[in-house]
């Protein structure tokens, strides 16, 4: 009999410790989605989507394509040489952040979670979020340096017309090479947006998953759940054979 009890709590802890370990690992499994897919939330709300009748800053900067010789182009040309024409400053663009870009590449949270593409893409729109922020800068200084020419009434109209071209020359940068064609179907902006959505639909379906998931990374677990049910099974054949 002593030796049935001890046999029935050996078993027990086995399978006890058995237990809470895949207790454990579903828990950290499930922390880990809920850190991976709060990163890639919240930078796809904030260069997307926006705060109530706002877009992102992405969708507002990177969402209209602008190829060469476009009318889009075109007009932005003419907009920044005609405000200088009368007396007004061209239109500041703004920089913007590259945090949420940076977070998608290399935060611990979404290591190993968020796919090839989504960090390839991120890589990829810092080098071009960087040239849009170049030509920003320079246009903040061209304006900040020309304003008072800009906004003298007695200002030679030869000048005039210098500033006016080259403040259309730097919205052309700015457009054309800062912005360019990111949202076009292969572009930077465009894939990454499909890249983000594709990883938050696929870690919200792996979210749903429960204690009985065997997916080729946890196959290994469906093992030990098998030994577990053998040993359970051994001793309740134990008992029976001693019992009778």
């Amino acid at each position: 009999m002593a030796a049935l009890v001890g046999l029935f709590l050996a078993a027990s802890a086995i399978a006890l410790a058995w237990l809470l370990y895949r207790l454990e690992r579903l828990h950290a499994r499930h922390r880990d989605l809920d850190a991976a897919l709060a990163v890639l939330g919240g930078v796809k709300r904030g260069m997307v989507n926006g705060i109530g009748d706002d877009v992102g800053w992405a969708e507002n900067y990177f969402a209209t394509i602008y190829p060469p010789g476009g009318a889009e182009l075109a007009q932005r040309i003419e907009d920044a040489s005609g405000w200088i024409k009368q007396l007004r400053w061209a239109m500041q663009v703004f920089p913007v952040p590259l945090a949420p870009l940076e977070l998608l590449v290399s935060s611990p949270a979404s290591a190993g979670l968020v796919s090839d593409e989504t960090v390839f893409t991120s890589n990829f729109g810092l080098w071009r979020v960087g040239i849009f922020n170049e030509f920003v800068r320079l246009q903040a200084d061209f304006n900040a340096r020309y304003i008072t020419d800009i906004r003298d009434e007695d200002l030679d109209v030869a000048r005039r017309e210098a500033i006016a071209r080259g403040a259309a020359w730097i919205a052309e940068q700015i457009h054309l090479y800062g912005i360019g064609r990111a949202n076009l179907e292969g572009g930077w902006y465009a894939r990454l947006k499909r890249a983000l959505e594709k990883d938050i639909a696929r870690l919200t379906d792996d979210r749903k998953t429960g204690f009985f998931d065997y997916a080729e990374s946890r196959r290994w677990f469906l093992v030990g759940d098998v030994g577990m049910i053998a040993l359970v099974a051994a001793f309740a054949v134990t008992v029976t054979v001693r019992a009778f």
